[in-house]
């Protein structure tokens, strides 16, 4: 379920966000979260990735995770 769905007023930021959670052989517990940002704005992506995706390098740093994205949508990767 969207948050349009539950009546969130149209432009707001809706989403999807399934987890998945994976235990390692060393125990540490590893979880994927997808998110997509609709609708659809290029300016808001720009914003978030930076140049060359600079901003998501700092962040995947800072949080120990790695980020992929292809168009709006992203999947984050990490221990929890």
């Amino acid at each position: 379920m969207s948050f349009a769905d539950a009546g969130v007023p149209r432009g707001a930021a809706a989403c999807t966000v399934p987890a998945v959670v994976f235990h390692c052989l060393t125990g540490i517990i590893s979880v994927i979260l997808r998110h997509t940002f609709t609708p659809h704005n290029n300016t808001r992506l720009t914003h978030l990735c930076g140049p060359a995706d600079a901003h998501l390098r700092t962040i995947e740093v800072a949080l120990q995770v790695s980020i992929a994205h292809r168009h709006e949508q992203f999947k984050v990767d990490g221990p929890k």
